[in-house]
């Protein structure tokens, strides 16, 4: 099946459940993963994540919870980052933006008009993802695997038909989203 078609998050909750259901029984109490995410709560990301804790916590016998964050109220990605690294939050799921200063070329999946179809996402994600979470592990961040959110779309209440007209418009991108921009 290809990568865009598998159901949503199934490879990296699998390696998150298996990677915590190796080391549950060596915690001596209940362990609580604090995750974060821009992404709003109710969400089809959110609820698989959620839905990915109640297993986990099944499964460890109530040893290992996540507690998800959602909606941004841990701050944004600069904040949320800091606070990995201060241990105050366990991880993320956040946009490929938030991690670029660590390795900009993870942006190359977000310029626009970039891929024509999903079949060239594919393509090139299975040959370039291995490389992006190595060189993210090499800045000392681990990643469980990358999420494909899909086509961007220009939204606009005026019609736009050329360049020259979208120059003229407000446009909203990420922070510190270069390619975005």
């Amino acid at each position: 099946m290809p990568m865009s078609r598998r159901p949503f998050l199934a490879g990296l909750l699998a390696a998150v459940t298996a990677g915590l259901l190796c080391a549950a029984p060596a915690f001596a109490e209940t362990v609580t993963f604090k995750i974060s995410t821009q992404y709003p709560d109710g969400t089809r990301v959110v609820n698989r994540i959620k839905e990915a804790g109640a297993d986990i916590e099944k499964r460890t016998n109530g040893a290992v919870k996540l507690k998800i964050y959602a909606g941004g109220v841990q701050g944004d990605d600069a904040t949320v980052l800091r606070k990995i690294r201060t241990g105050q939050l366990h991880g993320a799921l956040t946009q490929g933006g938030a991690v670029a200063q660590f390795y900009k070329d993870i942006q190359v999946y977000n310029v626009p008009l970039a891929f024509r179809s999903f079949e060239e996402v594919d393509y090139v994600r299975a040959r370039m993802d291995g490389q992006m979470k190595e060189e993210l592990e090499k800045a000392g961040w681990v990643s469980f695997g990358l999420v494909e959110g899909g086509f961007a779309y220009i939204l606009s209440n005026a019609p736009v038909a050329t360049v020259a007209e979208l120059r003229q418009q407000k446009v909203w991108s990420p922070a510190n989203d270069p390619a975005s921009e």
